[in-house]
Formats: structure tokens, sequence, C-alpha cells
């Protein structure tokens, strides 16, 4: 990383008080690098970060209570709304893969792919073979406690990599959009399993996560434009 240089965060919810390792990074970056470009992500928190960037910082806001809450806290900071990424996955050619040969002996082969086979198998045996409708609600910080219901599967937990490689991601993705796509009916409190199964057609009930973040991109990203979406609000 040089003072030439540009950086481009990718898009996400780190930015929120819970966690402290986006925090740590992009102050860093924007100790040594030129510019700082933070895409969309959910900002809670964070008042010194967004402070420190100045004016020479870029970053793109998910939902309308992040905009809100980067420009109060620096108003000269440029800032920009803009769609979660998620929102661009190509469901359709990731589901592709399932029919290349090649593909299908990785999954048949591979180590990490035979782990996710089980985890199946696993959900299969409890659900009784029933995938008319799938819980797949947090386990972790941002959970809300809905994990505890019959047949909970936290696809984010349970099909994860160990790494954030570029190949790791397009395998977590796959991976997920697979298991999801054998279900007519998804309730989740994740946002990128909702927002997949959205994507999907198939028929989704959002719940909120810990610091609001879920309504928050649905109202700005997909009220109007999913019908298959339904904000279960409690």
């Amino acid at each position: 990383m040089s003072e030439s240089e540009t950086i481009v965060y990718g898009g996400g919810g780190n930015l929120v008080g819970l966690y402290g390792n986006a925090n740590r990074y992009l102050s860093a970056c924007h100790a040594r690098a030129k510019r700082v470009i933070v895409l969309p992500h959910t900002v809670r928190e964070n008042e010194s970060l967004l402070l420190l960037f100045g004016e020479s910082g870029i970053i793109f806001c998910r939902e309308l209570e992040s905009f809100a809450h980067v420009r109060a806290v620096n108003p000269k900071l440029i800032c920009y709304m803009g769609h979660d990424m998620a929102l661009g996955l190509p469901v359709a050619q990731i589901l592709t893969r399932s029919k290349s040969l090649g593909y299908k002996l990785r999954d048949t082969l591979n180590i990490r792919s035979m782990k996710r086979l089980i985890r199946f198998e696993q959900y299969a045996f409890r659900s009784k073979g029933d995938f008319s409708s799938l819980n797949a609600f947090r386990g972790d910080i941002e959970g809300c406690g809905r994990d505890s219901v019959a047949c909970n599967a936290d696809l984010s937990q349970i099909l994860s990599e160990n790494n954030m490689s570029e190949e790791a991601c397009r395998e977590t993705a796959y991976a997920v959009v697979k298991f999801l796509s054998f279900f007519e009916h998804v309730r989740t409190d994740r946002l990128h399993i909702y927002i997949a199964g959205a994507l999907l057609g198939r028929r989704v009930e959002v719940f909120d996560n810990s610091y609001g973040k879920n309504p928050s991109v649905y109202r700005y990203s997909l009220s109007g434009r999913f019908s298959n979406v339904r904000l279960i609000e409690n």
C-alpha cells in the first residue's frame, strides 16, 4: 500500500459497534493510501473513523439510516446511497454450475463439499425430508434468539469457508444458493440469505437482526421490487 493508491473496501455490515476489524483496517488504509472508497455498507457508531476520513474518503451507504448517520457525523465526507451488492448476484448463472460434469465431480471429491453434503443430509434427517420451509436464523451476536426454532440452519455459519479468498467466496455463494434453491419458503434474519432467497424467487419472510439493518435495507432496496418478500415487524 502506498500514498498514491486508492483502496476499495468491499460492502457489508462490519462498520457497526459490534465489530472492530473494519474500523482498524480502514484507519490503517487512511494513514497510508491516497483515497479510501467504501462500497455499500451499514454504518452505525464509528464516529472517530468517519471524522478521520475528512475529504479523502468516499463511502456508499446501503440504507437511509446509515446515510443520515454519516452526514450528521461528518458533512464533508463524500457519501452516496447504493444498493447492497448481493442484489447483483447472478443466481441463475451460479446454479448452472450444478449441471457441469466437472463441478459435479468436484462437488463429489472436494473435502469441503463433502462436509457441506454431510450437513445437508443432517438437515434432511432433522427435518424428516421436509423442504417446504427453511428457518435460517442467526446464532451469533447479531441474532435475536430465534435460532432455537425447530430445524434451524444458520447457512452463513454452516456453509462458510475458512478464508475470504475469491475462490472461497465463490464456493460459499454457490453452496448457499444451491441450498436455498431446494426450498419454497425461507424465514431468516440474515441479510444476504433473504436477498439470495428473493433473487431465487422464493417466498421470503424477513426478520430484524440486533441493530436494524434488515428492515432498513428492505425498505430502501426490496420494497416494491420483490413481491415475494415480506418484512415481519415485531
